[in-house]
């Protein structure tokens, strides 16, 4: 399944790094000073990523990165499975590929502008970090880089997942992107679970969180090996 999903990316190479290199972009323009995109000051490189709201941005660039990097058809069904659970294994590898490598290049790209500004502007330019939006911590961060990575990993997985099974039920890539997105906006103006994941989960309960995503992620995968076991492709 790892060839196929490399196959996948290969044929869309361009595609593939022009939407990943669209967060790091989008990184940039918000701390430049020439730009008030945004309100929201930041002191590190969680405050940086989190600038950006995780269900409006996000979700919505990787369901449309895992999105058009999988097409399916009958020459594609026949050439690449022996089984159609096989399915389900090459969609659970390719959202864990491109779900690593939009988790890498976020936080690489965030790592990168918060070391340049919190070591050479602030040090050395003190009067000019306010121009960059940054705020300097007044307490040291207790969240861990590793546990925020891994859950950001984890529930960008989860959606992918979430999103293939919903394409497998409708048939329809538009309607299942709007039914896996609408329903996280909507949670997280009333809820805010995913940001409580974010905050709690990463700062006190990592394993919890970890654990539960793990379940979950591993649930989804279940549910759609038996959608595709049962699916009628000709019809």
């Amino acid at each position: 399944m790892i060839r196929a999903v490399y196959q996948d990316i290969k044929l869309r190479a361009k595609l593939v790094i022009i939407l990943l290199a669209f967060a790091p972009f989008a990184m940039v323009i918000v701390v430049l000073p020439i730009t008030s995109i945004s309100l929201v000051m930041w002191s590190n490189l969680f405050d940086l990523i989190r600038t950006f709201r995780y269900e409006f941005f996000f979700i919505p660039l990787f369901i449309f990165l895992v999105g058009a990097l999988y097409h399916f058809n009958d020459w594609i069904r026949m050439r690449r499975y022996d089984h159609r659970e096989d399915i389900a294994n090459h969609l659970l590898a390719l959202v864990m590929v491109m779900s690593g490598l939009l988790s890498s290049t976020v936080f690489l790209a965030a790592g990168i502008i918060s070391l340049v500004i919190k070591h050479l502007i602030y040090p050395y330019f003190p009067a000019y970090h306010a121009l960059f939006h940054y705020k300097p911590a007044q307490i040291t961060e207790g969240t861990s880089v590793v546990c925020f990575l891994i859950l950001f990993y984890l529930i960008t997985s989860f959606i992918g997942m979430l999103y293939f099974l919903l394409r497998a039920w409708t048939n329809h890539h538009v309607l299942a992107a709007f039914l896996t997105i609408s329903p996280f906006i909507v949670e997280e103006i009333v809820y805010s679970i995913i940001s409580k994941l974010f905050d709690i989960g990463a700062a006190n309960y990592p394993i919890h969180a970890t654990t539960l995503l793990l379940v979950l992620i591993f649930l989804l995968f279940v549910i759609l090996r038996l959608t595709f076991k049962q699916k009628d492709f000709f019809n």
